[in-house]
């Protein structure tokens, strides 16, 4: 017989395969954030149609590698989101959903709530009880203002449900866990007196909830959204704020608000509080109050002041043709005027060119190595302010007590080394293997690692003090290339020839003709950033899988990863990491080809 755990695992599973993936999706007619109270701390969902099917396009979907040293019930859940996501065109229309999926998940009190649309609520119910019926699920069952609900609470799950019985005790609902009454309300001597999963139906939504007591049916109708909150998040205006001060349109959009968080963990009378001091033991309790006591309020208060909120969306998201364009973004807003200046000082330049040569891999980062002394002075500053008396915040203080003297010294002796440096980026256009060579398998590289400077003259002239850069001294300033291989510790393949020279206001190394051509154009398209990274998915994994078909031995672990691989999305990812005027923010701009 199954255990309890393995039997929760494997409805969980399928539940999170059909839910789970729906996090960026559709369209609905009853629009659910007026359902959504406006001070839920936590948001995810949609605003119109996102098909499931193309957002998959950013998944990989045949498996996932490195499952062996899992245990059972891990292994089975990822099995089950690998069979959703590879049987999509049959799975979705069996639990009722269409093409696109209108998602939204947020918190009722301090009740997680997921609310989806469903084309054929029916369908979905058919489903889920012939789930029930295989793993020998015994659901309470009843209906309710238009929803047909079902909890799985301790005694829904074989295990318990045959203890029961032997004690003598019977359940709420029969064996096989049909609804017990047609009417529209069951009383409530028919709801199961315990906390568990509720899983509703009307006739367009689904919700999913968890909750600590099915009976309180007061509680229950504000989860299902029967009783609507005073105070949407759409009335309020919150969210269509969010969508049009982070470009998010109406495709995805989710938030953190640690403002609410800190006015709920240091309030008095909140309604989720009191829903915390009902279930919380004594010590619980007592940190309770401890943060809600003076100066804990308000030192807690100043911390989300300067962590306000974060955010996170789809700013595009666009099919044309066989080609898919996704433009996500997400920030960790800064409240902290001077963290925030001091944090902008260390942004760069990031070495591009107009290139016409896309690489497979590049990845560039900006860094004003001359501030770097400044900046590390700012932090100490920042950090030795940060003093609390409330006694849960104590060990923070050992922050403001670190002894920064050894990071100082040595952003003075790497400054020393690297002045003027204010980026430098590695770009990987491509990698010949020659699956013949034995002994020098690799037959070319086309790579260019430019490090760009405020005066390249001075930059050379200090790296030549190094002797692993003495080679260096050889370089003329007038943009004339040299030979390395030479000079070079390690002999080169036949055929690879690594160059240096300077370009602009860039030293660069480069080896193969695309990178010639980048290096060429160096200095017309650098852009001011602290971090960029971009990967052509399709260029790496054919490079990948030849070398793991040359060197893996047909092993069955190498196997697994390269059908992991090959199932990954194909295309291009681009990310940046920028600090700006209103915090970190991070954007990825993604261009994959359409799941067939």
């Amino acid at each position: 017989m199954l255990k309890t755990g393995v039997v929760r695992k494997r409805i969980a599973a399928s539940l999170v395969a059909f839910a789970g993936c729906t996090v960026s999706a559709g369209t609905a007619a009853n629009e659910p954030s007026a359902f959504i109270p406006d001070d839920t701390p936590f948001y995810m969902g949609t605003g119109e149609g996102m098909p499931i099917k193309h957002l998959m396009a950013f998944q990989p979907t045949s498996g996932f590698p490195g499952t062996d040293d899992m245990d059972d019930d891990a292994r089975e859940m990822l099995d089950s989101l690998s069979d959703f996501m590879t049987n999509m065109d049959e799975v979705l229309p069996q639990w009722g959903m269409g093409d696109n999926v209108h998602f939204s998940a947020y918190t009722v009190g301090m009740y997680p709530v997921m609310r989806v649309e469903l084309d054929d609520p029916d369908k979905f119910n058919a489903s889920l009880k012939a789930l029930e019926s295989e793993h020998k699920l015994n659901p309470s069952a009843l209906q309710r203002e238009g929803f047909q609900v079902r909890y799985y609470h301790s005694e829904s799950f074989p295990e318990q449900s045959e203890a029961a019985a032997d004690s003598g005790s019977t359940g709420s609902s029969d064996q096989a866990g049909n609804e017990q009454s047609d009417s529209k309300d069951a009383t409530e001597s028919n709801v199961i007196k315990d906390g568990g999963v509720i899983v509703a139906t009307s006739d367009s939504d689904l919700i999913i909830s968890v909750v600590s007591d099915t009976n309180n049916a007061a509680m229950v109708d504000k989860v299902l959204g029967i009783t609507r909150p005073a105070k949407s998040i759409e009335s309020s205006g919150k969210l269509k704020q969010l969508r049009k001060r982070w470009g998010y349109g109406n495709h995805y959009a989710s938030f953190i608000d640690f403002d609410v968080i800190t006015d709920i963990l240091t309030s008095d009378d909140s309604p989720t509080i009191k829903d915390f001091e009902a279930l919380a033991k004594p010590e619980q309790l007592a940190i309770l109050e401890g943060l809600r006591s003076e100066p804990c309020r308000a030192e807690i208060k100043s911390i989300s002041d300067n962590w306000p909120m974060f955010v996170m969306g789809a700013r595009e998201f666009d099919v044309d043709g066989d080609q898919l364009r996704y433009v996500s973004h997400g920030a960790a807003e800064i409240g902290h005027s001077d963290l925030l200046d001091t944090l902008k000082l260390i942004r760069g330049v990031l070495p591009a060119s107009q290139s016409a040569e896309q690489p497979m891999f590049s990845m560039g980062l900006g860094l004003t190595v001359d501030r770097l002394t400044q900046i590390i002075g700012q932090m100490t500053n920042i950090i030795s302010s940060m003093t609390y008396q409330c006694p849960m915040l104590s060990q923070l203080n050992q922050m403001s007590q670190a002894d920064l003297s050894a990071a100082s010294m040595g952003v003075v002796m790497f400054g020393g080394l690297a002045r003027g440096v204010e980026g430098v980026s590695l770009n990987i256009f491509d990698l010949e293997i020659d699956p013949s060579g034995s002994s020098d398998p690799i037959k070319g590289v086309d790579t260019a690692i430019t490090i760009t400077a405020a005066d390249p003259q001075v930059l050379v002239q200090t790296l030549q003090m190094m002797p692993q850069l003495s080679m260096l001294a050889e370089l003329p300033l007038d943009g004339t290339e040299i030979s390395l291989n030479s000079m070079l510790p390690v002999p080169m393949p036949p055929g690879v020839e690594f160059k240096a020279a300077i370009k602009e206001k860039n030293v660069v190394l480069f080896s193969g003709s695309k990178a010639a051509d980048f290096i060429s154009r160096l200095g017309s398209n650098n852009e001011p950033g602290f971090f960029r990274t971009l990967i052509d998915t399709r260029k790496v994994i054919d490079k990948a899988t030849s070398a793991m078909k040359m060197f893996g031995q047909e092993s069955e672990e190498v196997e697994g990863m390269m059908k992991y691989l090959e199932s990954y999305p194909k295309g291009t990812i681009d990310y940046k990491l920028d600090f700006t005027d209103n915090g970190i923010e991070l954007s990825a701009t993604a261009v994959v080809a359409v799941p067939e």
